[in-house]
């Protein structure tokens, strides 16, 4: 059976990589740098397991990505957990109103978000 996969969106180069080390052991991931990309290879026909966006994104923000998302019949049941450099009060309770399984804010734990990902898949260790 393959591993899951999480689709990650991010602009900055750095957090892209980081996330695809942080689930590489029991993930596929797949990333881009802006949403115009993601939702061409959601187009595609790919469907992820799990997906992390970043708020702050080039021409399409996160939070409006997650709205299509939300809004598809295809990939309204797949979560989303946003990230971003806002602070919580800013913007973790608008993403969480509008559907987010989880926010985190820039800086986060890896391990924390490790562990975030793997309770969506019922799992207890990580």
């Amino acid at each position: 059976m393959n591993n899951p996969l999480i689709l990650v969106i991010d602009d900055d180069k750095a957090i892209r990589f980081l996330l695809e080390r942080i689930f590489a052991d029991k993930f596929s991931v797949k990333s881009f740098g802006d949403v115009i990309h993601a939702t061409a290879w959601l187009d595609e026909g790919n469907i992820p397991h799990v997906i992390i966006c970043d708020i702050n994104m080039p021409y399409i923000s996160g939070i409006e990505f997650m709205l299509n998302i939300h809004s598809s019949g295809i990939y309204g049941n797949v979560p989303i957990i946003m990230l971003s450099s806002f602070s919580q009060e800013e913007a973790g309770k608008k993403c969480m109103e509008m559907g987010a399984y989880a926010y985190f804010e820039k800086p986060f734990d890896p391990q924390e978000l490790l562990q975030t990902v793997h309770k969506i898949f019922g799992e207890t260790n990580s």
